[in-house]
């Protein structure tokens, strides 16, 4: 098969593909800037999607590596409630790349792309020893709010004690909690390649083609708009859960705290600091994906570790004031595109979070999953 050879090919692939109008669009790719439409506040996100990183081509194919690296990135704007309106596209390739391997990575992005009506408009192409791709997306805020205070409307902050904790994630036959199943799905997927799709479907496909959830992120925003949703600070808080519940809980619950030090204003009612939360989690191993209790059967604790410490889920970790929920559920059944809620436990104002009453440090060493940790 041709190699890749040169930066025009590569354009040439991506064309084929990825069309440059759009109705957002005034100016797409092809300039040196592009321009688009935007009557409200953007909500923006970037992520790196790096070979032998985040992926690997042993067990990825072509078409997934191309539909995770916009998955991802489309996980942040459903946790901000956000609606997707373009994309650009970074691209670190090596020259002995097949061009039919670059072409079908392209259309696995397309079509993500297509399904959610987001134009590719721009971005920067490099040759380089192993494949690397940086994508930034944007969307609309959360249902047409506006004014200073849209932007804090939506976020992972403003845990309040009692809240709900919930995931929200793709439905399955046997309405499991998804915690854990990416996890199994790369444990697997390293050990067997791509036999162990045979074995561990779900698991593997959560790993390999994760469904971002903006249907059910732009339900919730919707609710922000609803007067019944007055008279309590921040009923709602959401984040994309990418790096493990062991890690990304207490950022959902310290919300407040990291987002005043990137120099966020919220209005003096909202600015209670949550530095002294915790969480109260109170599903059961019962409660895990049948796959991910099969693989670790007889023991519990290496499915509970996982399900607390694995990360790469893009479900939604959320928080909710509980005389909302019933409220949160009928929406999310109308508008949502059907999500599987699962109900995690409750926030606390005891510090430290805890699983049946135990806590998190004494059942699992370390803080979960972070880059630079050997």
């Amino acid at each position: 098969m041709p190699k890749v050879n040169s930066e025009d090919q590569i354009l040439s692939l991506l064309d084929a593909e990825f069309p440059r109008r759009h109705p957002g669009l005034i100016l797409g790719r092809g300039d040196d800037c592009a321009e688009f439409f935007s009557a409200s506040p953007l909500a923006v996100s970037s992520d790196l999607f790096l070979e032998h990183i985040h992926f690997r081509r042993s067990y990825f194919t072509a078409e997934e590596v191309g539909y995770k690296a916009l998955a991802v990135n489309l996980s942040d704007l459903a946790a901000a409630g956000a609606y997707p309106s373009g994309f650009s596209l970074n691209l670190i390739c090596p020259p002995a790349l097949d061009s039919a391997w670059l072409a079908a990575m392209f259309k696995g992005m397309a079509a993500l792309a297509r399904e959610c009506d987001l134009p590719l408009v721009g971005g920067d192409i490099s040759a380089g020893a192993s494949l690397g791709l940086c994508i930034t997306v944007w969307g609309g805020s959360r249902a047409g709010v506006s004014g200073p205070e849209a932007p804090g409307a939506f976020l992972r902050r403003g845990a309040q004690e009692g809240d709900v904790l919930f995931l929200l994630g793709p439905q399955n036959p046997w309405d499991a909690c998804s915690l854990g199943l990416a996890a199994l799905g790369l444990e697997v997927l390293e050990k067997y390649g791509r036999a162990a799709i045979k074995d561990y479907p779900e698991a593997c496909a959560a790993l390999l083609s994760p469904k971002p959830m903006l249907s059910a992120g732009q339900a919730m925003s919707s609710l922000l708009l609803e007067p019944g949703w007055a008279g309590r600070p921040a009923p709602l808080k959401a984040m994309d859960l990418s790096d493990g519940l062991r890690r990304d809980l207490p950022r959902l619950l310290g919300g407040f705290q990291q987002q005043l030090a990137a120099g966020a204003v919220f209005a003096p009612e909202n600015c209670r600091t949550a530095a002294s939360l915790g969480a109260g989690l109170t599903f059961t191993v019962e409660n895990l994906h049948p796959e991910l209790t099969a693989y670790h059967a007889g023991l519990e604790q290496k499915a509970l570790g996982m399900a607390l410490s694995g990360g790469d889920e893009y479900a939604l970790l959320c928080a909710c004031a509980p005389e909302k929920m019933d409220f949160l559920r009928k929406t999310l059944a109308e508008r949502g595109g059907a999500p599987a809620l699962q109900i995690l436990g409750l926030v606390t104002e005891r510090e430290g979070i805890r699983w049946q009453g135990i806590r998190l440090a004494d059942i699992l060493p370390g803080t979960g999953f972070d880059h630079f940790e050997v």
